[in-house]
């Protein structure tokens, strides 16, 4: 996927990319082995390699700093699909976060509908890299949800006030 010759910000996706295969694969210690040699320069890559890290302090400021912002001037095409894939990015992030601390199913729902959003913007702009990386974490949605702690537990505690203290602690 990486070839020699690939200009810096592309090789900082493809890492991104390569780490986050690498993350869903369940070889863990290549894809923080990898996640060491990129640079996190844009929000988008930060975000993402927050949530990789499990990184949700850092995550949560940066969805709080990136969330809501307006922007109307911008410079090239491709500065403008920047800040929209980081509009969605961050209500996505932020979903997951909600449904973390909750176990609302409506915010983890909403966090993979999200991401479906990003893919098919990506495929709109035929942006291959932003698809790929939006694509993983779609897929990560969807996998932690099937293997969640607020999924799994409530059929085994059959008291529901146990269940958010347990899940939380």
């Amino acid at each position: 996927m990486y070839h020699y010759g690939t200009n810096t910000a592309e090789k900082d996706y493809y890492l991104l990319i390569s780490s986050m295969a690498y993350y869903i694969s369940g070889d863990f210690s290549k894809s923080f082995a990898i996640m060491k040699y990129f640079n996190e320069k844009n929000e988008i890559t930060k975000m993402v390699a927050y949530y990789l890290k499990k990184e949700y302090n850092l995550l949560y400021e940066h969805v709080l700093l990136n969330i809501g912002i307006q922007k109307s001037d911008f410079e090239s095409d491709i500065e403008m699909d920047s800040h929209v894939y980081l509009s969605i990015l961050s209500v996505a992030m932020n979903n997951y976060l909600r449904y973390l601390t909750t176990g609302n199913y409506e915010f983890i729902y909403a966090a993979i509908e999200n991401s479906d959003d990003l893919i098919e913007l990506c495929e709109i702009d035929n942006d291959v890299l932003a698809w790929y990386i939006f694509k993983l974490l779609n897929y990560l949605f969807k996998t932690f949800h099937g293997a969640s702690l607020w999924k799994v537990v409530p059929p085994l505690i059959q008291d529901d006030k146990y269940v958010g203290k347990y899940v939380l602690n």
